[in-house]
């Protein structure tokens, strides 16, 4: 090996001159934003997540004690219970309810069976019938002692109500009868501001207390969201009551696409959890600050370091300066033609050949990447980016022709388990065959795209018939073609298949085709999926 030759190259010499500022920088670089703000600051907003969570998962449970400790002592002092004769129950329920501010909406006892034998004096009217033997509250009291019902609307004055049964006990220790009091949920936990509005220093924090069992929202800053539904199961959400002392934590991406920080805690035994959730771009912030002032650093930086490097490349290309000064001088008749002098044993002779097959090299990895722009690596069909233009091209093109366009966003039911069980390869293979079998089935004007995950969008031009026939023969085929089971590795697997269709209108944009076939598509999940919904959409 000719060390000399190497040592003098100037290719050997940019790199080394390049790996010794790259390593400076990258050092620094990776210490001071991954190690501190990275690791330091998200334990931080961690901590204190877990600690919002625990203060108000401990509120919760304060507030749901006193009110359980209160009823059963209600209960201790129930008068007797006379068959026919209600009269001191009603009084007594009646003086109750004046006294005691917890329970406004309402006191009532049942009999073992459920029948309200009693309601004190209210305007709700929970539950709207003489029965409450259904609430799972009232089943439990029976089966054991105090406990929390089914949270729901009361129907007389809308409001979000909670009951709590609990036993009453006769002097041979029988359960003779159930003493529920109804609560207000609004008042139950108060969680101080609006979710929606920004608290200090321009943090926000999203606060509430879920009942998984009911899958809903039973505390909450802002009234609006009691009762709301919750997301299915997830990081952030339990599937069943929570444990108690459960404390968690972590980040994660929520349904409607938002990178959160979240933490949980088990509000003490009622299977409830309080809930603190926060946008990661929030709590990370001083990450964006430090990093604009990397950006600022880095540009100063970067024109020392050009100057440095412009020195060094004029002092180590002065041979080449040389070199083109003489043929210069050549071309112009002022020097006889000879051979230009070589300083060095570089790499100067060989320049333009290099650039050229360089050139050749960048042309070729341009198409590639051109083509990885614009389609899925997995299945090889269109993406996102290349669905939008599509669709845009097919809008103006239905417009001029007064023609429709229809688009069919298909998501695949069943296909998660496949992933579990068998894994991604499998995943994979299956999507694959999808997509095959999809391609079979359309025009050669269509395109048949996938957004990612199990997401596919069939877009379908110039439909000129009218009517709805067309377009649900082909979402019969989309039906027919993935109800065939799909073999790997001598495993056969069976998908369905929800598809949402949309059809375009006047003024139509690739997002609000997209969005309405999304939508329509969520309708069939909705009911059971397998099937075709159509946007219901103005003309």
């Amino acid at each position: 090996m000719n060390l000399r030759k190497i040592t003098s190259s100037l290719v050997t010499r940019f790199i080394v001159v390049g790996l010794i500022l790259l390593i400076i920088g990258s050092i620094a670089s990776y210490h001071r934003i991954t190690g501190f703000l990275r690791e330091d600051l998200g334990q931080s907003v961690a901590a204190t997540q877990r600690a919002m969570a625990d203060q108000v998962a401990r509120t919760a449970e304060a507030r749901i004690d006193e009110r359980r400790q209160l009823l059963e002592r209600l209960a201790a002092g129930l008068p007797a219970i006379q068959p026919g004769q209600p009269e001191r129950l009603h009084a007594w329920l009646a003086t109750q309810h004046a006294l005691q501010t917890a329970f406004s909406p309402g006191l009532l006892v049942a009999d073992p069976a459920g029948r309200i034998l009693a309601r004190g004096p209210s305007t709700a009217t929970f539950p709207p019938g003489p029965d409450i033997g259904p609430d799972p509250g009232f089943r439990a009291a029976l089966e054991g002692g105090t406990a929390l019902g089914q949270p729901q609307r009361d129907p007389a004055t809308g409001r979000a109500v909670l009951p709590i049964a609990t036993p009453v006990w006769d002097g041979n220790g029988r359960r003779v009868a159930v003493l529920v009091g109804i609560t207000d949920l609004a008042t139950l936990v108060p969680l101080g501001r609006p979710a929606t509005q920004p608290a200090a220093a321009g943090r926000s924090h999203d606060i509430v207390i879920v009942s998984p069992r009911d899958q809903r929202v039973v505390a909450a800053a802002d009234p609006d969201r009691l009762l709301q539904a919750v997301a299915p199961a997830g990081p952030e959400a339990p599937a069943g009551p929570v444990a108690p002392g459960l404390q968690e934590s972590g980040r994660a991406v929520d349904v409607d696409g938002i990178d959160r920080l979240w933490a949980i805690a088990a509000v003490g035994r009622t299977g409830w959890y309080a809930s603190v959730r926060q946008p990661a771009s929030e709590a990370l912030a001083p990450v964006e600050h430090t990093q604009d002032f990397l950006v600022r650093l880095t540009l100063i930086r970067s024109a020392l370091v050009l100057l440095l490097v412009g020195l060094v490349v004029a002092w180590l290309l002065r041979p080449l300066h040389r070199a083109a000064r003489l043929a210069e001088q050549m071309t112009r008749g002022e020097q006889p033609l000879r051979p230009l002098p070589v300083a060095h044993a570089d790499e100067v002779g060989h320049l333009t050949t290099a650039f050229n097959r360089l050139l050749g090299t960048l042309a070729g990895k341009q198409a590639e990447l051109e083509a990885m722009a614009f389609h899925d690596p997995l299945t090889g069909l269109p993406n996102r980016k290349l669905l939008v233009d599509r669709t845009i091209q097919a809008l103006a093109r239905a417009e001029r022709n007064q023609t429709r366009v229809a688009l069919l966003f298909l998501d695949l039911d069943g296909f998660k388990v496949i992933n579990d069980t068998q894994g991604h390869e499998a995943g994979d293979e299956v999507l694959r065959e999808v997509a095959r079998r999809l391609c079979r089935l359309i025009r050669q004007a269509d395109t048949l795209a996938r957004l990612g995950g199990d997401e596919f969008v069939l877009l379908a031009p110039d439909i000129a018939v009218p009517g709805d026939a067309p377009i649900q023969a082909l979402a019969d085929k989309c039906l027919d073609a993935l109800a065939r089971p799909i073999e790997w590795k001598g495993v056969e697997h069976r998908l369905r298949v929800s598809i949402g269709i949309a059809v375009s209108r006047t003024g139509d944009d690739p997002d609000s085709l997209i969005a309405a076939a999304d939508a329509a598509m969520y309708e069939v999940k909705r009911g059971g999926g397998s099937g075709y919904v159509r946007a219901m959409r103005g003309v």
